[in-house]
């Protein structure tokens, strides 16, 4: 963003220009988040630097409008001398009008509304000194909106390493940044709006998912279509004492519209299985004296090979005998294949970059260091995720508060929904039944991936809204509904 707004600049258009549109939009929001202007007292926190810039064009801008602003400098006294540029001219502006600048004492003057203008999106490391005082007095009832980012979050990572301004409204200027969508900066940003102020943007590091743009591209049955052509599903997992995460995966997958899907199981689960779900049906596989899967070929279970993607994984359990039965199923099952708990501790990244069909492979964090995935090579989660992704020529889900899918040689997308009433055992086995029946119904693995996770999310929702806690099951019934939300 830097680099745009230099460009911008550097063709032509003058940084107090932006620097007066900028400030124009965040006013703006903060009269609409206060609800006007009328008995309202305003407090505006400046730093040194341009985001205090934009502050003192917010200053001016309310005062020039008739409200009762005061602006205070979050900062050593003795740092009014680095206000230079742009935001020294938009300084002398404001204290034209009337609005003096004045220095942090230890106490804020009261407001309805604060304006967060310390720290912009370069920010790195801790708050500090008079800067962190001045953050900690902010009265917790009281209405705050942020300039670009809140102050102490760290616009490239979403890192907050100490404290940091929980905001009510964002205003992100021209772009939401990393630190507005991945987690706990995300938490610190409220309702987070977008400002045009007309910089031209170049490539993106991600795209935040649109859940309309990505259900569309999740084909709707055929009003002609028949079980096997509205999309087929095979699922494999599950063990003794584990047979429930199969089970759903399975009623996820028929409830996400696949309109035919088979459940391949341990001979010792069968029973439980076929009574949870009776409108699949159950295969039993040979099983160890532990109930576990032995290594099988699935080229002896019948019309294996007919199922348009397959979910590999659920309930498997560990061991020896289950890491052969999985890269030995990868190797057989050629079509697109839903790879999930404990099938991912069974392999590794080069196992799926060998494999002759498309992979979609979900972890959690733990789950993607162990197949072979690195977070601390990276800044950020998302470019973590690309690398894998492309390593392993799969498309890769990383699950989390943000979840990010990222595929081969494209853009990763960045998903966001859902909340704690996702935090229960068996969300992660509904998600792989999403995936594995849009795969079924048309849908590329990428966009299945990226429409799984917003339906899924958007379910939770649903099922939380009538105030009870949710259980994985929940979302079953809201499957279609929030498919339907967004078409």
């Amino acid at each position: 963003m830097a680099e745009c707004d230099a460009r911008a600049i550097a063709s032509g258009t003058p940084g107090d220009v932006l620097m007066e549109r900028a400030g124009s939009a965040c006013c703006a929001e903060v009269v609409r988040a206060s609800g006007g202007i009328y008995a309202k007292s305003f407090c505006v926190l400046v730093g040194p630097g341009n985001n205090g810039g934009d502050g003192f064009v917010v200053a001016r801008l309310l005062r020039r409008a008739g409200a009762f602003v005061r602006c205070v400098l979050a900062a050593a006294p003795e740092m009014r001398a680095r206000v230079q540029g742009d935001a020294a001219t938009n300084l002398r502006r404001m204290e034209e009008l009337g609005v003096a600048l004045e220095d942090f004492t230890g106490e804020l003057p009261r407001a309805h509304t604060y304006v967060d203008a310390v720290f912009g999106t370069g920010f790195r490391g801790e708050v500090t000194d008079t800067a962190a005082a001045a953050i900690a007095a902010l009265p917790s009832e009281a209405c705050v909106v942020a300039v670009d980012i809140p102050s102490g979050v760290d616009g490239a990572t979403g890192v907050v390493a100490g404290c940091a301004v929980t905001a009510d409204v964002t205003v992100a200027i021209q772009a939401l940044k990393v630190g507005h969508v991945l987690e706990p900066g995300a938490g610190k940003c409220g309702r987070v709006v977008v400002a045009d102020i007309g910089i031209e943007l170049d490539q993106p590091l991600a795209h935040l998912a649109d859940p309309r743009q990505a259900v569309a591209l999740v084909p709707e049955r055929a009003r002609l279509a028949h079980k096997w052509s509205a999309g087929s599903v095979l699922v494999v997992g599950g063990s003794l004492g584990m047979g429930g995460a199969p089970t759903l995966t399975s009623l996820a997958a028929t409830r996400a519209g696949a309109g035919l899907v088979t459940t391949c199981v341990p001979a010792p689960v069968q029973a439980q299985v076929a009574s949870a779900v009776p409108e699949v049906m159950v295969v039993p596989l040979p099983a160890d004296d532990r109930g576990r899967m032995q290594e099988t070929s699935f080229g002896d279970v019948p019309g294996a090979g007919r199922f348009a993607a397959v979910a590999l994984g659920p309930g498997l359990g560990r061991g020896k005998g289950v890491d052969a039965f999985v890269v030995r199923a990868l190797h057989d099952l050629a079509q697109p294949t839903v790879l999930d708990a404990d099938g991912l501790n069974a392999v590794a990244g080069e196992d799926l970059a060998r494999r002759a069909g498309p992979t979609v492979v979900t972890p959690h964090d733990g789950e993607f260091e162990r197949l072979g995935g690195d977070l601390g090579a990276y800044e950020t989660r998302i470019q973590a995720a690309q690398a894998a992704a492309d390593e392993w020529e799969a498309t890769l889900l990383l699950k989390g508060p943000t979840t990010v899918v990222a595929s081969p040689d494209r853009e990763p997308v960045v998903c966001r929904g859902g909340g704690s009433e996702l935090a229960t055992a068996g969300t992660g086995d509904t998600l792989t039944g999403i995936i594995a029946a849009f795969v079924a119904r048309g849908a590329t693995p990428h966009a299945a991936a990226v429409a799984a996770t917003l339906v899924h999310a958007e379910a939770g929702c649903m099922a939380a809204g009538d105030g009870r806690w949710v259980t994985s099951a929940d979302l079953h019934d809201h499957l279609g509904a929030a498919e339907r939300s967004f078409r």
